[in-house]
């Protein structure tokens, strides 16, 4: 189901193709004295990579927010985001209120980013009361793909293009794409972005014709114990089929 879902959101994200998607956001307001309001109006916007998502205000038909409840919004939206890090909240009434955290999740997306409000801010349209607006962002992670070449004659490449996509279950990162490769060498492809959750699968796309063979691939993330990949078939990879594979992917057990 997870490699389902991934599939689905690589497809969407590489595409650009619009699909009608919820957003379940709950929102945990602090249980201390007055942290509830009766007179607040929030609206919430994602903020990511590709771009943002406006989820409008968010209101139940109840009494939201009320001290120490979680309060959970379901909208739904055409825009169809993946990578969010950031949740932009805009409030007016002046009924002052203060929250614990903010979670939101996708039924295509499932796992819950969480945001919390560490700081305990207070918000309220009444600027003397709280804040008016607050942006909250997760911290990125840092993905690691290091790539050995085989020792092979001709097995580097000077013009590859090579695309790399790591499919999570909470989302997909692409690297920058690489141009060419040393024969034998061992080369690191840093990058910083959202947290995807549990890696899946590693797609490979070359688009370049001078065809290339690598031995292994190792994935990390924040540097902990790498996903290494062997290349026990010695595979070669070319955007010209004549030379070898144009498309690879792996993914874990």
């Amino acid at each position: 189901m997870k490699l389902l879902i991934a599939a689905l959101a690589t497809l969407v994200a590489l595409t650009g193709a619009c699909t009608a998607t919820t957003y379940t956001v709950s929102v945990k307001t602090a249980d201390i004295s007055y942290a509830g309001s009766d007179r607040l109006h929030l609206n919430a916007t994602l903020y990511g990579n590709a771009g943002r998502v406006n989820l409008g205000v968010l209101d139940s038909g109840w009494n939201d927010f009320e001290q120490g409840n979680t309060d959970v919004f379901e909208v739904e939206s055409e825009e169809f985001f993946i990578n969010f890090n950031c949740i932009r909240l805009v409030v007016t009434g002046t009924d002052a209120w203060l929250f614990d955290s903010i979670s939101v999740s996708s039924n295509i997306s499932p796992k819950e980013r969480l945001f919390n409000n560490s700081n305990a801010i207070w918000m309220s349209g009444d600027a003397t009361e709280g804040n008016q607006n607050l942006t909250l962002c997760i911290k990125p992670v840092l993905y690691t793909m290091t790539t050995e070449t085989s020792d092979e004659y001709f097995s580097g490449s000077d013009s590859i293009d090579l695309d790399a996509v790591l499919l999570g279950d909470a989302g997909v990162v692409k690297f920058e794409r690489v141009t060419s490769f040393e024969k034998g060498i061992q080369e690191f492809h840093v990058m910083s972005d959202t947290d995807i959750g549990e890696i899946q699968c590693l797609k490979l796309n070359a688009g370049g014709d001078d065809a290339w063979l690598f031995s292994s691939i190792e994935i990390a993330v924040n540097r902990a114990d790498p996903w290494k990949i062997i290349n026990d078939s010695s595979t070669w990879m070319s955007g010209d089929q004549d030379e070898g594979d144009p498309e690879m992917e792996f993914c874990r057990a």
